[in-house]
């Protein structure tokens, strides 16, 4: 057995936890689309959470402080883990629940029952897994572009913009250009074979795989 479905199992444990504590309904009467386990300052909607825990309805909005955390329950098998200085919204669909990112850091272990994507807020791009089998993703978005480390199980990007759809596969990584990005031209010293360029990282290791999404350049992650 792989060590990061070890990992997985761990947090789905913690996160159900999370789930059978937290209050029954989200703040103002909106339909539960999840629960929240709170660790340091974070906010919701602007307002500091003083509880432990709480349900989430549409359009809650979740900020992180330094040293501060969220464990976000989608389902009993549907877990995300927000970062220190991220931030996230949910939102209610009919094909399921869209987590959007707008800032930061996520980890997310999910069999994608009732989650179905975790999208940039202000791009038409996701990041989704087929529904059944546990997957294990970390989402992390910066300014310069957003980084998809698929820990257990392949992932997808959709980017809507341009029609595309990237398959992330296990233990690779994904890159996501802002579209201001895009527009830019392509500095000389980048490599490029179509959308995936696999080679040496950093630290001398072979096998990376940095899969560029809206470009076709692409450069070495660190390990």
């Amino acid at each position: 057995m792989k060590r990061p479905h070890l990992h997985v199992v761990t947090i789905l444990t913690v996160l159900a936890a999370c789930l059978l504590s937290a209050p029954a309904g989200p703040p103002g009467g909106n339909s539960l689309l999840g629960t929240a386990q709170v660790t340091g300052p974070v906010l919701l909607n602007g307002q500091p959470i003083t509880g432990p825990g709480m349900g989430l309805g549409d359009g809650d909005r979740l900020e992180t402080g330094k040293r501060g955390s969220v464990l976000i329950m989608v389902s009993v098998r549907d877990g995300i883990l927000l970062a220190e200085n991220s931030g996230i919204t949910l939102r209610a669909g009919s094909a399921g629940v869209s987590a959007q990112l707008q800032r930061g850091r996520v980890r997310v272990t999910s069999v994608h029952e009732r989650l179905r994507e975790v999208r940039l807020s202000d791009e038409a791009v996701s990041i989704r897994a087929e529904p059944g089998a546990m997957k294990c993703y970390q989402v992390t978005r910066l300014l310069d572009a957003t980084y998809v480390h698929a820990r257990a199980g392949a992932v997808s990007i959709f980017d809507e913009g341009y029609a595309t759809h990237t398959e992330v596969p296990e233990g690779k990584v994904g890159k996501i250009l802002p579209e201001v990005e895009v527009l830019k031209p392509p500095r000389p010293a980048m490599r490029s074979n179509g959308r995936t360029c696999c080679g040496p990282n950093r630290a001398g290791a072979s096998g990376w795989c940095s899969t560029t999404v809206r470009s076709s350049t692409s450069v070495p992650t660190a390990s």
